[in-house]
This record gives C-alpha cells, sequence and structure tokens, in this order.
C-alpha cells in the first residue's frame, strides 16, 4: 500500500475494507485532515447528533473478517453487474428483463449478506450515514 490513501473512498459504492482502513488511518495521523472529515457547522446546529467515531470505527474495522462493503443504495446496481460478470444475466434477453430485481434483492440480504450497522441511525462507527451490506 502506497503512503497516500484514497481519498474519494467515502464516496465509492463498494469499499475494500483494507484501503478504507488506510483512509482513517490517515487522517487520524495528519493534523488538520479530521477537520476536514466533518463539517462542523453542521455539527453546531444540532447538539444532540452523535459525532461519528472515526477513531472507533477504524479499530473496529481491524477486527472484521469481511473484504468489501457495499452502499446500500447502490446494492441493485451492484447485484445486477456481479450477475452480469458471471453470465447469469443478460440485458438483452426478453426474459431477463422482466426479473423482479427487488425480491431477487431481498433474498440475497436476507441469506447472504449483512448490514454493517445494523440499520441503526446513531450506530457510533457510522461514519457514513447510511447503511452499507458485505457478504458473510
Amino acid at each position: 500500500m502506497s503512503n497516500q490513501p484514497n481519498h474519494d473512498i467515502m464516496n465509492a459504492n463498494v469499499i475494500d475494507r483494507e484501503e478504507l482502513i488506510q483512509y482513517l488511518t490517515w487522517i487520524l495521523e495528519n493534523d488538520g485532515e479530521l477537520e476536514k472529515f466533518y463539517d462542523r457547522e453542521l455539527l453546531r446546529e444540532d447538539e444532540d447528533d452523535p459525532v461519528p467515531d472515526v477513531l472507533g470505527c477504524r479499530d473496529w474495522l481491524r477486527d472484521q473478517d469481511f473484504d468489501n462493503i457495499i452502499r446500500e443504495s447502490y446494492f441493485q446496481e451492484y447485484t445486477q453487474e456481479l450477475y452480469q460478470d458471471i453470465g447469469e444475466y443478460d440485458l438483452k434477453s426478453f426474459l431477463h428483463r422482466h426479473l423482479n430485481w427487488n425480491a431477487i434483492c431481498q433474498e440475497l440480504l436476507d441469506n447472504d449478506y449483512d448490514r454493517l450497522f445494523d440499520n441503526e441511525d446513531d450506530h457510533p462507527y457510522n461514519i457514513f450515514g447510511e447503511e452499507f451490506y458485505y457478504h458473510i
């Protein structure tokens, strides 16, 4: 790994756990970077909002064993691309165009994926402010 982390990682739809750990370590070790991570004005407006724990998140991620996390808003597209890559989905196929992707994704989420933050709005390590999934 290089010394310079991927600074766009927080906006990625699929995030590699090791790259995220590297990025969080970098912002924790570089003066002023952690301040850029938060919008301090928004935090002052709502004092009841918990401040995400970057250090805690980084240390917690080190203890996990998944490889990637997938943004909730991207999960259906991720699933479609995955099935295309393995040859199980063809956009040109009449039958495939009528698949119920909501049901397919829900089945995958129920059996093969888990929520990263257990859908808790105030999870102390949720530095993203949204839910992610990982393959179990």
